[in-house]
């Protein structure tokens, strides 16, 4: 019920919704006083989520800093969080990435430099009305296809949300016996979220961010005047993101 519901609330965390619900009003409303108040707040929303250097600052204060490599202890065991296939897309003859490959990508490299001894992958599938593959089977097919050896590969393929990843990560630890150090690996924007459910089921990781959207520095001067679409796209991302950590910190899963 909570993934069903997770899914079916982020319509109205859209800043895109928001959008055309003030647009709307401004159209339709008789009142001339709601009317203006309604023409602001769309005025308003389009130029903050058009903005790309607003919307890089806000990932600035959100995302996790980045941990350079020479502070990350040898032999390892890394949790990798899924989240970044196209299950839909065939053929089924090899896994397809989105955005978020990164957190494939830089656990493999993290393994090539003897920081990692061994693997966990967590995460079902994420359709919401038809059973589909486990995201960790398409993982772990992919690092086989990279060469890691099977045997140090361990796969949890049930969690639907980042609550249970710990959870279901932390009984497969458990039956396992796995050992730390333990290093969590996820997309900057959800390492915040990731982490502390984490460190509430009492299993103590490094945090290793990847996956960033904020840039260092704005190149471009325009960038802080002239509106874009990519903005939008990445101001929803983390109004959800921001959304998420509130909802998990009501229920108790922080």
């Amino acid at each position: 019920m909570f993934f069903i519901l997770s899914k079916t609330l982020d319509v109205l965390l859209l800043p895109y919704t928001w959008i055309v619900v003030a647009a709307c009003c401004a159209l339709l409303l008789k009142d001339k006083r709601k009317k203006k108040k309604a023409s602001i707040v769309l005025l308003v929303l389009l130029i903050i989520t058009g903005n790309s250097a607003f919307v890089n600052y806000l990932f600035q204060k959100w995302e996790m800093p980045p941990q350079a490599l020479n502070t990350i202890p040898a032999k390892c065991t890394a949790i990798i969080l899924t989240g970044v296939t196209k299950l839909n897309k065939k053929p089924y003859d090899r896994v397809f990435f989105a955005k978020g490959a990164d957190r494939v990508t830089q656990a493999l490299m993290l393994y090539r430099k003897g920081k990692i001894k061994h693997i966990i992958i967590t995460g079902g599938s994420g359709k919401l009305l038809k059973e589909g593959r486990p995201e960790a089977l398409e993982l772990k097919r992919f690092l086989l296809d990279c060469q890691i050896p099977a045997d140090i590969i361990s796969i949890e393929d049930k969690a639907l949300n980042t609550h249970q990843n710990a959870v279901l990560t932390k009984a497969l630890i458990n039956k396992e016996g796995l050992q730390g150090p333990f290093i969590l690996i996820t997309s900057a924007f959800h390492m915040n979220r990731a982490f502390d459910c984490f460190k509430k089921e009492k299993i103590e990781c490094i945090p290793f961010p990847v996956d960033y959207y904020s840039m260092d520095e704005i190149d471009n001067p325009l960038e802080y005047v002239i509106p874009e679409v990519s903005p939008l796209n990445n101001f929803t991302i983390l109004v959800r993101e921001l959304s998420g950590y509130g909802i998990y910190k009501a229920m108790g899963y922080l």
